[in-house]
């Protein structure tokens, strides 16, 4: 049994949490919602004041907040993770971020001989439920297969890509090739029904064709999710091309084709109604 901390239990961490509980962990959570807390302890979990407090408790500690700004805070505020944590424990980022914002992190751990990987999940809050994430996992390998049975509880797919940040710069690739399909799928489907072309046909063609893919199979799975964070994707992408001096014209271009679309219209692209 592993004292594992999270902090944040929104769409992704509320699950992780039960997850955990499951596989015999010890939780110790917290939210800034005290009705999110007060729902992980009724699963089992042991609530915290603080992320200060979770740090202090924890062997890892799962940082699942929504930006760049609440990990900074959640992890170095004066009442953060490393206000407390123990020599020896672990952060895992598990939000999407900056690779800066990690690197940061891990420098300020590294003074007080606490350990940060990056770990950002894919597959969204659909596979958190079901304990199908994947992670790209950014860090010193040592630490990451320490974490990997933490990990396991909610997430088999686990791929060590290198160094810290480096797991952001996977998931900021994955996610530039799923808007790039996202916007083909539309357009290209948007000339078949100009045509007069049988949708639900073509369609079925295509999944057995060399355009077949994983947004087209999971396209209306893909349509339920509520919200699409498409421009704070392509603008990390764009941010950390510009930091490498390499050309992103196809980020700079999707970026703008996707501002029309949006879950709502994707959910029209396969409808013959209108």
């Amino acid at each position: 049994m592993t004292a594992v901390g999270i902090v944040g239990l929104g769409a992704m961490g509320r699950p992780i949490a039960r997850h955990l509980l499951r596989r015999g962990h010890q939780v110790i959570a917290y939210d800034t919602r005290p009705e999110a807390v007060e729902a992980a302890c009724a699963l089992g979990a042991r609530g915290a004041g603080s992320p200060r407090e979770v740090g202090a408790l924890s062997e890892v500690t799962l940082v699942i907040v929504a930006d760049d700004a609440q990990v900074t805070e959640a992890c170095l505020g004066t009442d953060g993770i490393l206000a407390g944590a123990r020599r020896g424990s672990a952060i895992a980022i598990l939000s999407s971020v900056s690779p800066e914002t990690c690197r940061t992190v891990g420098g300020r751990a590294e003074g007080k001989g606490v350990h940060v990987v990056d770990a950002p999940m894919m597959r969204g809050a659909m596979a958190a439920e079901d304990g199908n994430l994947l992670l790209m996992v950014g860090g010193d390998a040592r630490v990451v297969d320490r974490c990997r049975p933490v990990f396991q509880a909610f997430a088999p797919d686990i791929c060590h890509l290198g160094d810290l940040g480096l797991g952001q710069v996977g998931k900021s690739v994955n996610n530039l090739l799923l808007w790039a399909s996202i916007v083909a799928i539309s357009e290209g489907i948007g000339l078949a029904r100009a045509l007069g072309v049988d949708l639900g046909a073509l369609r079925e063609a295509l999944q057995h064709s060399s355009a077949d893919s994983w947004v087209l199979r999971e396209w209306d799975r893909i349509c339920q999710i509520p919200r699409w964070w498409d421009q704070k994707d392509l603008q990390g992408v764009l941010h950390l091309a510009a930091e490498a001096r390499s050309a992103a014209p196809l980020a700079a271009t999707l970026k703008e084709l996707m501002k029309p679309l949006g879950p709502a219209r994707a959910k029209r692209v396969f409808s013959c109604s209108d």
